[in-house]
This record gives structure tokens, sequence and C-alpha cells, in this order.
């Protein structure tokens, strides 16, 4: 019942558009044509319309274009206003644009796969969280395509980083085979074991958004260490 903007900030490789089937017409490359005014009718013209309560905010789809950076942080404020929920996705890297999300976050979603190379990466990016002073009690640690019959434990994610696993997505074909269709398997196979988890997760994620409107903003300490860390070591 809520309405959500889904914005794609993977802004060299985001795919968000091809996998949900749709065709922006403008994308986040098209920032600089708002000339700093960053309001919510020059947001909206950016979004593409997915269903009734899912709108997109797209990565730039052609080679070479670029996103300023600057007025991310703005717009991501802005569309704070004008839907329940605000989902970033952002690319893998500490880059500008991340540190800009991770500026205005109410909620972190790591999210990793059950091998030693996902969980390598994620506790470098714990340790570079760290470095942001960004308050622990923010992360949340998701698993994703999960096969007890092979991978690793989710014990030996929590007791390697320090945080619970909020959810573990298992592992299965019919994934791939909603994506390749450019459907959401939530809607095409509701009653599936992945269906299930993925809506485990945003009623999770859903109710900690809820605890947390009308509370109080980021600490100046978290504010300026996205700041700090660009200028003296740059991630990414």
């Amino acid at each position: 019942g809520r309405t959500v903007c889904l914005v794609d900030l993977d802004v060299t490789c985001g795919d968000v558009a091809i996998l949900l089937g749709l065709t922006p017409a403008h994308t986040l490359a098209d920032l600089a044509r708002l000339d700093g005014e960053i309001d919510p009718s020059g947001v909206r013209s950016l979004l593409t319309r997915h269903s009734e309560r899912l709108s997109v905010l797209a990565a730039p789809i052609h080679l070479g274009e670029r996103v300023p950076v600057e007025p991310v942080g703005d717009v991501l404020g802005t569309l704070a206003g004008m839907f329940d929920v605000v989902v970033v996705d952002t690319g893998g890297t500490f880059d500008d644009a991340a540190l800009q999300a991770l500026d205005h976050c109410d909620l972190l979603l790591l999210v990793g796969t059950p091998d030693i190379p996902s969980l390598k990466s994620l506790k470098l990016a714990t340790g570079t969280l760290d470095l942001l002073d960004l308050p622990r009690d923010r992360w949340r640690l998701v698993l994703n395509r999960t096969d007890s019959r092979a991978g690793l434990a989710a014990s030996e994610f929590e007791s390697t980083l320090g945080l619970p696993v909020l959810v573990d997505v298992p592992a299965h074909r019919a994934v791939l085979s909603c994506v390749n269709r450019a459907e959401t398997i939530v809607r095409s196979h509701p009653g599936h074991t992945v269906a299930k988890a993925l809506r485990s997760l945003a009623a999770a994620t859903g109710a900690e958004a809820d605890a947390r409107r009308g509370s109080v903003a980021p600490t100046a300490s978290h504010r300026v260490a996205p700041r700090r860390l660009r200028r003296t070591k740059k991630v990414g």
C-alpha cells in the first residue's frame, strides 16, 4: 500500500529499467537540464511510471552520459517528501553518487551472496562504513541466492561481520526466468519461496521506515564524513 520510488544510482551500469521492462524517456543524466532547481515538479518530470504505486528514476541508458553528482542529495531529499519509501540501488563502489545516498539514508541494506569473495567484499564495505561514521544501527544484512547444499552458512556472515542476517533469499531458477521476461517474481509467482522472502524483506524494512519517520536527522559528524572521505581517501 505504500508509494515507492526506486532510484537506480548505479550511474555507469544501472539495469533497473531493463529489469522492469521500462523504456525511460528521462534519466538521471537529465538532472543537468533542471539548472539546479530541484523541486517536486522538476524531479517528477524525470520519473518513469512502472505501476500504480511504483515509479523509477532510471540510470543513464546511453554510453557516455554524465550524471551531475552535486544535486543527487537534493533529489533524494525531494523524493522523500513525494513518496512513502525511496529505495536507492547504488553501484558496487563507494563513488560520489553512493556517498550522497549514504548521507541521506535511514536504512542501509548490505546485500551479499554465500561465498568467500562476497564475504570479503562485505567485510571491506563495513570497514569503510565505519570510517564514514554511518551508525551501525542503520545497517541490515541480506543474503541473496542462498543454497543449503553449497555456500557459506548465514552464521559465518553474522560472526565475521557482527551483523544478524535480516532475510535470506533462496536461489531458484524461477528468478532468472522472471528476470528474462522483465517480470517481478512477487507478482508472477506470489506463492514462491523467493517471493515470500522478498515480501518478508519488504515488510521488515517498511516497518523500520515507518518507525524512523519523523526521527532526528543524521548527526553532523555523519554528514561531514563522506565529504572528508572524498577529500582524503578516494574509494571506488
